[in-house]
This record gives C-alpha cells, sequence and structure tokens, in this order.
C-alpha cells in the first residue's frame, strides 16, 4: 500500500504517525464547516453536551467555548483521538468542564436523556 493511500485510510479511526497528521489535518481543515454549523444551532442554553467522533479535539473546545455553563463529554473510537483531545483540551478537563473518553457511538455507555445536546461533526460519513 503507497503512503498517500496509507494517509487517506487513516481518516475512519487515526493511528501512528500518519494518524496525528490527519487529525492536526482534520481539526485545521474542518474549522470553518464546524463554525458555520454552530452558528446555525438554535438559541439554548444546554448544560450537558455530548461530542460524538471528537477527532482532535477542536470542536469540543469551540462548543466550550460558545456554551460558558455547560460541561462536555468527548468520545471516539481511536485511542489517537482521544490522546489528541485530551492535550488539546487539557485546561478544560483541569477545570472539569471536559470529559475525554474512548468510545463507540454504536454502543454508547450513558443513560438516555443523559445530555442536553449532541453534536457529531463530519462523521456521518463514517457510521455507515
Amino acid at each position: 500500500m503507497g503512503l498517500f493511500r496509507k494517509f487517506v485510510n487513516n481518516t475512519r479511526k487515526p493511528e501512528g504517525l500518519l494518524g496525528s497528521i490527519m487529525i492536526w489535518g482534520m481539526n485545521v481543515g474542518h474549522a470553518r464547516m464546524a463554525k458555520w454549523g454552530m452558528n446555525h444551532f438554535p438559541q439554548m442554553d444546554p448544560k450537558t453536551i455530548l461530542d460524538i467522533g471528537c477527532g482532535g479535539g477542536r470542536n469540543a473546545s469551540e462548543l466550550l467555548k460558545k456554551y460558558q455553563n455547560a460541561t462536555l463529554t468527548a468520545i471516539d473510537y481511536s485511542p489517537l483521538s482521544v490522546a489528541k483531545t485530551k492535550a488539546y483540551n487539557r485546561r478544560l478537563m483541569e477545570q472539569k468542564r471536559c470529559i475525554v473518553q474512548e468510545a463507540n457511538v454504536v454502543s454508547l455507555p450513558f443513560e438516555n436523556g443523559a445530555f442536553d445536546l449532541a453534536t457529531a461533526f463530519e462523521t456521518i460519513c463514517w457510521l455507515v
């Protein structure tokens, strides 16, 4: 398998050096679309947020900037994405506003109704 193909195959579940590069690219490359989407959220004041497929953690951080009174749980099934999200949101985790954990959307480890808002930015293509 060529290097480019190996890199592109890292989009679904990033791992290793190429996965780290992919996660960085997602944080940067998806920023405008995520901002656009968040600007279209209805008026709300969620207290608990779930970010499914947190990738590199940028959207989790932006959600907590937007919703100052909220706490957020970020999940991903890629251990590397979980590590990158923890590093990106270290300060928010220290403030107890952000929890990051490895989990799969196929079987979420949460009670129904546990969150006021759930997001999944640019993840639908991986859920089929």
